[in-house]
């Protein structure tokens, strides 16, 4: 998969520190806040896209694997649906 740059974009995450852009791209982001309970927490959205090989893998497998470097993860959501767009 790719990132892939979207309309509601404000910002960018570079790669860390010592990692070459050429191993790891800057990706788009939306830097924002969304309603959790009683407050407003930070939320972070990038747009992904998959290749033709990747799409039909997971199509096949109905599986799609999240890979965080380091040694936690904080809370994720991996989603089809364009969180921008009207319900």
């Amino acid at each position: 998969m790719f990132p892939t740059s979207f309309k509601q974009s404000n910002g960018f995450l570079e790669p860390p520190k010592g990692i070459s852009p050429k191993v790891i791209e800057s990706i788009a982001v939306c830097h924002g806040r969304v309603q959790s309970g009683e407050d407003k927490a930070p939320i972070v959205l990038s747009c992904w896209k998959p290749t033709q090989e990747e799409l039909d893998k997971i199509n096949k497998t109905k599986r799609v694997w999240l890979h965080v470097m380091g040694d936690s993860m904080p809370p994720v959501l991996l989603s089809g649906m364009n969180p921008f767009e009207e319900k």
